[in-house]
């Protein structure tokens, strides 16, 4: 096997991210990492600084494009005590230090930076945004994504590999949120299309319409979107009965929020893109549903000689984003950009469309495709997804 030196590489990516939950894949691999640099357990105080660990490092050479090393930067923080942080502020300054090193590390080392923003990292930053703003001496020296268009359209991969029968009627719930509303307008880009979208946002408090007004607004995106083509495009506040004659459901919410089985139609098929994951295995009202985790996508073994890098000494090849050479969809996209050379921002919302487009385009011509389909974990054979609907 080749040896890859970090120093050897012209681009660089610095992704920065945060543990999920316990016993996952990736907590376990993260809690090795931090036994190896001396770090005794996940941080839990809301007062105390994190600090980081460099979690994985390795190279990403892509059959098209630059060489790029990868660097994947954790906040030891559990998403739970991560997203109280991120609802304090607390947060913004713990991602905010990660990002800095690394912009100064490049810096001293004269390589291109594409920085990405992983999980809950992109709500404590407003999608990079605010990072940039606070920032200005940075211009010019570092590249950045919040990676939401690779996350979109590794979604949409996965309802287009599930060769869904004509006339599926899709709910999307979390439909508030930036993702959430570039894969509703990107629905259009696979076929067949649905012939019924229902948004489900969250209720607006007392004697406010914020969220309805932005789910109206979508509402009409979409419309706009089927090009004269018949859709009924519904609007619902409220998981509780709003995926009622819905066949697939797109689970889009974050935060560590959950979705209870009992509000999904038995026999749906159900896209499950939240980081963490929305839908627990423990709920047993999940049993005649299909639940697929989504969101992520599998990069050609070939792009990544020596897998993901070493922990305890053992190569990594299945960090726990569900399989081998599988990525996030985010993490897929700020390597993807890294290694093209794009150069600026893509931070804020909403996400533009022409972002998820190019995601479309580059993960085809790389060779990035869906995550391998997986129940709780379990391993399911497309062809199973593709007698859809399926009932367990």
């Amino acid at each position: 096997m080749a040896d890859y030196e970090r120093q050897d590489f012209k681009r660089r990516v610095c992704f920065v991210g945060h543990a999920l939950l316990p016993g996952e894949l990736s907590t376990l691999l993260i809690e090795k990492r931090m036994r190896e640099v001396g770090l005794a357990d996940f941080a839990s105080h809301r007062d105390s600084d994190p600090g980081w660990i460099n979690w994985l490092g390795f190279p990403y050479l892509p059959k098209q494009g630059e060489p790029v090393w990868v660097d994947i930067q954790v906040i030891p923080m559990l998403a739970n005590i991560f997203w109280r942080q991120v609802a304090n502020g607390m947060a913004t300054s713990a991602v905010e230090k990660v990002a800095l090193d690394a912009i100064a590390s490049a810096a001293h080392d004269q390589i291109e930076l594409t920085v990405g923003w992983g999980a809950l990292t992109k709500n404590a930053i407003g999608h990079g945004q605010t990072f940039i703003d606070s920032h200005p001496e940075l211009a010019g020296r570092f590249n950045s994504t919040h990676g939401d268009a690779g996350t979109a359209y590794a979604v949409l991969q996965m309802l287009a590999a599930s060769n869904l029968n004509g006339g599926f009627r899709v709910a999307i719930i979390g439909a508030n949120g930036a993702t959430a509303e570039a894969i509703a307008c990107g629905l259009f880009t696979i076929k067949p299309t649905p012939t019924r979208i229902t948004l489900v946002g969250k209720p607006d408090k007392n004697g406010h319409e914020d969220k309805l007004s932005r789910l109206e607004d979508l509402r009409r995106r979409i419309i706009t979107k089927a090009n004269g083509n018949p859709i009924e495009v519904v609007v619902r506040q409220g998981v509780a009965e709003s995926c009622r004659g819905s066949n697939v459901v797109i689970v889009a919410i974050g935060g560590g929020s959950t979705v209870q089985g009992s509000d999904i139609e038995p026999g749906s098929l159900v896209i499950d893109m939240a980081t963490p994951r929305a839908c627990q295995a423990a709920d047993p009202d999940w049993n005649n549903k299909l639940v697929l985790a989504a969101g992520c996508c599998q990069v050609p073994a070939k792009s990544l000689p020596v897998g993901f890098g070493r922990i305890d000494g053992h190569i990594i090849t299945d960090m726990g984003a569900g399989g081998d050479h599988v990525v996030w969809g985010c993490l897929a996209e700020t390597m993807i950009n890294a290694a093209t050379g794009k150069t600026g921002h893509i931070a804020g919302t909403p996400i533009p469309d022409a972002e998820v487009e190019r995601c479309q385009r580059l993960f085809l011509d790389l060779g990035m495709k869906p995550q391998p389909p997986k129940f709780f974990g379990e391993s399911v054979d497309w062809s199973q997804v593709r007698r859809f609907p399926v009932v367990f």
